[in-house]
This record gives structure tokens, C-alpha cells and sequence, in this order.
């Protein structure tokens, strides 16, 4: 059996961070080739205290690393050069793993053992969560999980490189340098690797068989905010994926709509009618798509204009 090094970069999320180890901790021991390295970002926390701890009352083979807060790129980079596993497996650090998951994961690379495939695990809210319409169609529709976009789950384009639930292998990642540590946030940063790997050949497979929980509730709020950060992101990456800036050519009412993204009264007046576009179903998903869509373009627009 192939040996996985698992990798969960974390900040400041002690709780969730343990259950997400709770619900690893049967299938390492069943598989008993596996080895968990947590990388603490730079936690406030009480996270190395709960990993330690968690650690010493568990046969699992468990390694935490610690730095400074240098964003999730570097951490995963850390994890990365501290992995003795053939697969390494990224996780969010708010993955739950439905059973079955590791197992799935190393299933398929045995199935396909060439050095540049890659596999996609599936991620979906945890059944622990109330799921909104908002949460709904992240997951359906919107820019979040947007698993249904896969044509085909054998040849799944690198932009769907997402490392909530996703493995390669270790000798390949290193090859191309791992991540690019310019992200400081979670946007963008594992996409551009994988745009960067399909240039050496990678083949991103998805299996969802390998199924993660996610359990983070989402708000209108904080969604908004993560395309702020995606637009901040999608500027780093630019060299090595020009289309995340491209803006409309200019056309009188393209540059009307532009002004208005650049309108912060108009985002503010966009963000307060949500409880009301929220409750009306046959609104909601068009409001949901344009807010998200304005937020990223006004961001966007801002920070290349500064």
C-alpha cells in the first residue's frame, strides 16, 4: 500500500481542528500508512496545545509544525518538505472525513499509479450544519463547490485544484517547487500550482468517493469577503493565469457598470436588501450571483487601479 502524508494547514481553529483529527483517527489506524503533519500558521490559539495533546492519547502518527503567520501557501510548503508519504493529501483544517475517504484516495493512485495524476476529492456541507439558500447554491450553482461543473471526472481541468480535500504525488509537487508563497490567503494559491503542474503534465482526476465535510457555515457577509480576497488573489496569480483579470472591453454601459462597482453606496445598498432577496425564491440565485460577481469586479477593479 502506497504511504500518505496528510497535511492540514491551521490557524486559530483549536476546536474544529480536533474533530477533524477525531474523525481522521479511525481510518489512519485501519490503513496504518499514514502520517497527519498540522502546520500551526501562526495560531493564537490554543491549537498547539490541543494537536500535542490529541497527539499523546492517540496511536496515530501525528507531527506538528509551527511558524510565524505566513498564509497557507507557506504552510502547506512546510508540511510539504516535512512529508515522507509516495501521496501527499491536502485537507482544510474544517474537513470532516465521511468514512472511507483516505482509503479512496490512495485506492486511486494505486489504480493510476503514474507520477503526474492527482485526484479530487469531493467536498460538501457537513450534515451537521443548517444549510441556507445561500450555502445552497455555493454548492449548486455558485462559486464555491462546483463539483457538478466536471465534465469529465477523469480529465478535470487544473483549475479545479483544490486543496480542501485533494492528493498528489509528493515526488511531483516537489518538482515544480510547491506553492507559490506570494498568497497570503486561501485564494487562488492552490489553483495557480495546478495550472502550473498540468504545464508538466499533470492529470487531475476527481473521484468522489472521497468525500470531505465541510463544516464552516457561510454568511452573505464573510462569502462576499472571500471574493474580495479571491480578487486580491487572482492579481498575484495573473502570470501565470492572465484571465482572472480580464475585465469587459469598453462599451458605454460597461463603463457605467463599472463606476457602479467602484460605488462603495452602491455595494453597501446591494449587501443590506439581502434578508429580503434572500427570502424570495425565484430571486435569490440571480441576486446571489450578481453580488458575488459585483463584489469580485469592484475589488478587482480597485486594487488595479491602486
Amino acid at each position: 500500500m502506497l504511504r500518505l502524508s496528510v497535511i492540514i494547514p491551521t490557524r486559530d481553529r483549536a476546536v474544529l481542528l480536533r474533530r477533524t483529527l477525531e474523525f481522521l483517527a479511525p481510518q489512519c489506524l485501519e490503513l496504518g500508512e499514514v502520517e497527519l503533519i498540522v502546520v500551526d500558521d501562526g495560531s493564537t490559539d490554543a491549537t498547539p496545545r490541543v494537536v500535542t495533546q490529541w497527539s499523546d492519547n492517540t496511536d496515530c502518527r501525528v507531527q506538528l509544525l509551527e511558524q510565524q503567520a505566513r498564509g497557507p501557501a507557506a504552510a502547506r510548503n512546510r508540511g510539504l518538505a516535512a512529508a515522507t508519504g509516495e501521496v501527499t493529501l491536502f485537507l482544510g483544517d474544517d474537513l470532516f472525513a465521511a468514512p472511507g475517504m483516505l482509503e479512496a484516495h490512495i485506492d486511486h493512485h494505486e489504480a493510476y499509479p503514474g507520477l503526474e495524476i492527482a485526484v479530487l476529492g469531493r467536498v460538501t456541507w457537513s450534515p451537521e450544519l443548517k444549510v441556507t439558500p445561500l450555502m445552497r447554491w455555493l454548492e449548486h450553482g455558485g462559486p464555491q463547490f462546483c463539483y457538478h461543473r466536471i465534465d469529465d471526472p477523469m480529465h478535470v481541468p487544473p483549475t479545479f485544484f483544490w486543496t480542501a480535500n485533494l492528493s498528489v504525488k509528493t515526488k511531483f509537487l516537489r518538482s515544480e517547487g510547491g506553492f507559490s508563497e506570494e498568497f497570503p490567503d486561501a485564494a487562488f494559491e492552490d489553483v495557480e500550482l495546478g495550472v502550473r503542474l498540468s504545464r508538466k503534465g499533470l492529470e487531475l482526476h476527481y473521484e468522489p468517493r472521497a468525500l470531505g465535510h465541510h463544516c464552516h457555515p457561510v454568511g452573505f457577509r464573510s462569502s462576499l469577503a472571500r471574493m474580495e480576497r479571491l480578487a486580491k488573489g487572482a492579481l498575484i496569480a495573473r502570470k501565470t493565469m492572465p484571465e482572472l483579470i480580464s475585465l469587459e472591453g469598453d462599451t458605454p454601459l460597461k463603463r457605467l457598470r463599472r463606476k457602479l462597482l467602484l460605488n462603495r453606496m452602491m455595494l453597501f445598498l446591494m449587501r443590506s436588501v439581502y434578508p429580503l432577496a434572500a427570502s424570495l425564491p425565484a430571486f435569490r440565485q440571480h441576486y446571489f450571483a450578481f453580488a458575488h460577481d459585483m463584489t469580485y469586479r469592484a475589488a478587482l477593479r480597485r486594487a488595479l487601479d491602486n
